[in-house]
Formats: C-alpha cells, structure tokens, sequence
C-alpha cells in the first residue's frame, strides 16, 4: 500500500494505491453480508488494484480521482475510472466502466448466479463499457453503453 496525507490546503486530500494478488471480500464484510452467495465468486477475480484520490471532510468528501482494476481477460477484467464530487450525497457521479473477458461462462461463474445473463445467448470473448453519470437525487445515466460479443 502506497499513501499520502496532504493538510496544506482547505480540505484534507488523501492518495491512496492498494494491490492484492487476491480480493477476498469475506474478511471485510459485515457477516451477513460475507455469507451471500455472490461473496466468495469474487475471490476468482484477481489481481486488484486501486489508486484513489479522495478530499475534504464525512460530510462532503469527494472521490476526485479513481482507478480501479481488477482480474484479467482469462476470468473476468473490470476496469473503472473517473470521480464523485460528493460520495454521501451520491451526486456528482462521473464514472467510466468496462466489464470484459475471453469467456462469458467465467463471468456467470463469478456472478454467482445461475440465471445471470440467462436472457442473452452470448458465448465466447465479450465486453461491455459505458459512462455513468448524474446524482442519485436526480438521475443516474449510462451513456455510451457498448457491447462486443
């Protein structure tokens, strides 16, 4: 792990790099939680890493930088960057994602879900992107929604 605390300006910013060969979620979870079926398939999901700029105080604390990766295209790669201006409020949401891999089976594994893209016969490489953006106050969008299959 990687941090740095800067105190110099008005709001307190905090930088932060994590990397893990392995997510285990059933470690950090509340019990309830951590028992879900959905919980241990995301274990398969490695490596991870994380780069985080985050400012300001509880009530108004912003996510000003995000760089989120995590597995690799023989399981399943998720990739997401962007910002929050105020995570509490949920508003501000600018976020880019891409889920992505050589084999849609592997996703439905980690899914966890039996019935998890039943509806949609795909097979094979895949990935899916988009923009989210808006306030949960508001609206909450995806645009440029794109699957390849």
């Amino acid at each position: 792990m990687n941090r740095t605390l800067d105190l110099t300006g008005e709001d307190p910013r905090l930088s932060v790099v994590l990397s893990s060969r392995r997510l285990d979620m059933r470690h950090v979870l509340i019990p309830e939680l951590a028992k879900q079926n959905w919980v241990k398939p995301l274990s398969d999901i490695r490596p991870l890493k994380l780069a985080i700029n985050l400012s300001g105080f509880a009530e108004d604390l912003s996510i000003k930088k995000v760089n989120l990766q995590a597995g690799n295209q023989d399981s399943v790669e998720i990739r997401l960057t962007g910002s929050i201006d105020n995570l509490p409020a949920q508003r501000g949401i600018n976020l880019k994602f891409l889920v992505s891999g050589k084999d849609s089976a592997k996703l439905k594994e980690i899914a966890g879900q039996k019935s998890f893209m039943a509806q949609i016969p795909i097979y094979g490489k895949y990935s899916l992107s988009g923009n989210v953006k808006g306030s949960s106050k508001e609206n909450i969008s995806v645009s440029d929604l794109k699957l390849n299959i």
